[in-house]
């Protein structure tokens, strides 16, 4: 799975040539809600690097860190690459990962869906649903792009 987050990540950055500049943004992503079946406070931090396909489709690899507060706090590192569709201010996200967690069950699939709308030049917020291997989970997000 490393190798295939590393593999997008040089292929956006390859493909985004100085003509094609535009198309490509990164941004910040600040998450935080809950994991159902854990009985878990989730917050997450992530960094994005998203290419513009066209006018409607995005695609995305967002790394990052999180945070799981149950008895003991939980640390990790979620990668999850997305597909992103835009509908005038509105966005629509399909996602899917793995995080690695710092504990005995280290390696957790993930996979989501996403909608959240453009609030100005780039701050966007919204929700996101998924399962994270034990059950689902719901979180609210803030982003920017820049």
């Amino acid at each position: 799975m490393r190798r295939i987050a590393l593999l997008l990540g040089l292929g956006f950055a390859l493909w985004a040539t100085p003509a094609r500049a535009d198309r490509l943004s990164i941004g910040l992503d600040l998450g935080g809600g809950y994991w159902f079946i854990e009985n878990a406070a989730q917050f997450d931090f992530h960094f994005k690097l998203q290419v513009r396909l066209g006018s409607v489709v995005s695609v995305g690899l967002r790394p990052g860190i999180m945070l799981n507060i149950r008895g003991t706090p939980e640390f990790g590192i979620p990668v999850d690459a997305y597909f992103r569709f835009h509908v005038s201010r509105l966005y629509f996200d399909i996602l899917g990962g793995i995080a690695f967690l710092f504990n005995p069950q280290p390696f957790r699939p993930h996979v989501g869906v996403g909608m959240g709308v453009v609030i100005y030049k780039g701050l966007a917020l919204g929700f996101e649903g998924g399962y994270l291997m034990n059950g689902a989970n719901v979180l609210a997000r803030l982003s920017w792009h820049f």
